[in-house]
């Protein structure tokens, strides 16, 4: 009642100052505010200032867009080490030219690289990659791919129902084309893994053109792979084995295919071989 009181008491000020000032041209005409606009004004002035920042902060979070943080893709790089601990004894691949990487990935994966001769080049190619850590699993094409991605080839890829012999057992194989500058030459891509000795080998060996791969070659080819000092034992055990398994290159056994496994023909106790033939 105070309030209305002193309201109207000023309101009635108003309008006797108002029309000799207006005259005088010293004071400009307003209206009056009126009871309602005071109210209104007093509850905007009183409304918490927490209300009006936790609405705020409800607009700015509706217009945020949340983006998932992603995974950084491992990168291979080359190792301060000269020397890995596999070899591949290939001397009829040695005129080609042979480079050598000792690599380690981001995710902890180590790699001993063979290249022989040049991928694109007009000549004849072979390829061996050794991979020791967790590599996850994966089929052979899918294997084959990823190491013909790391190599920024220009390929194309077929997976192959036909195993290969190989003194590791039966491997799985894929066709390749790789271009070059006479065409595409044909490659046949073997894989092999072993979970227990966390090891993955992944290759190739390519014509100089588009005749098909001699599949005794790419078999003397993976044959050549020694361990130069195993780490472990479940390593060695398997290189153990290979050896029993081992055939002198381009040797077939009568009545049975290239494509069959191979038979144990060592007697004795065979020995892990950490040298070259």
């Amino acid at each position: 009642m105070a309030v209305a009181k002193d309201l109207a008491t000023q309101q009635v000020m108003e309008q006797a100052v108002e029309p000799a000032a207006i005259a005088a041209g010293r004071v400009p005409r307003r209206r009056p505010l009126g009871l309602l606009g005071y109210l209104g004004l007093g509850l905007i002035l009183s409304a918490p200032i927490g209300a009006l920042s936790v609405a705020a902060i409800a607009g700015s979070q509706q217009a945020t867009e949340t983006i998932e943080p992603r995974e950084a893709m491992p990168v291979w790089r080359v190792s301060a080490a000269r020397h890995g601990g596999f070899d591949v004894d290939a001397p009829r691949w040695r005129p080609l030219g042979l480079r050598t990487s000792v690599l380690r990935r981001s995710d902890g994966v180590s790699r001993d690289l063979f290249l022989f001769g040049e991928a694109t080049g007009e000549h004849r190619h072979a390829a061996m990659a050794v991979d020791r850590g967790e590599t996850g699993q994966a089929p052979a094409e899918q294997d084959i791919g990823a190491l013909i991605a790391d190599l920024g080839l220009p390929a194309r890829l077929t997976p192959s129902h036909e195993a290969l012999a190989s003194k590791f057992g039966l491997l799985p194989t894929a066709d390749i084309a790789i271009d070059g500058p006479a065409g595409p030459k044909a490659c046949l891509g073997f894989a092999l893994r072993s979970a227990e000795a966390r090891l993955r080998v992944v290759g190739w060996v390519c014509n100089a053109g588009p005749e098909i791969v001699n599949r005794a070659d790419v078999s003397c080819f993976i044959d050549r792979l020694v361990t130069i000092g195993a780490g472990d034992q479940a390593l060695a055990a398997i290189f153990v084995k290979a050896e029993l398994n081992r055939q002198p290159c381009g040797a077939v056994q009568p009545g049975v295919n290239a494509g069959a496994p191979r038979l144990f023909h060592n007697e004795g106790q065979a020995r892990l071989r950490l040298r070259r033939l």
